[in-house]
């Protein structure tokens, strides 16, 4: 992916190449898939953060914890990258 973003650079995420050098059908497939991939993983992820903490917390329900954290993670994502950056330390 490297070599060929330095060949050809684009404007676009990395399914413009397969879509280019593949085929468009492949293309659209490795960006649904993507797409899919993240959005299960932010929800594996917030689930997880949910069971981290009940067992600090245990009487809060996890549905509560899970829409913090997601609050959460929209609000990083809004901020600039500096100061998404800061938040990393």
């Amino acid at each position: 992916l490297g070599e060929m973003s330095t060949y050809l650079p684009v404007s676009g995420a990395f399914e413009e190449y397969s879509t280019r050098f593949v085929s468009p059908s492949f293309g659209f497939a490795i960006g649904w898939n993507y797409w899919y991939n993240w959005a299960i993983t932010v929800a594996a992820e917030l689930v997880a953060a949910a069971l981290i903490m009940r067992y600090w917390l245990p009487d809060v329900p996890s549905w509560i914890w899970s829409a913090t954290f997601l609050v959460l993670l929209f609000g990083l994502n809004a901020l600039s990258t500096r100061a998404y950056g800061e938040s990393e330390f």
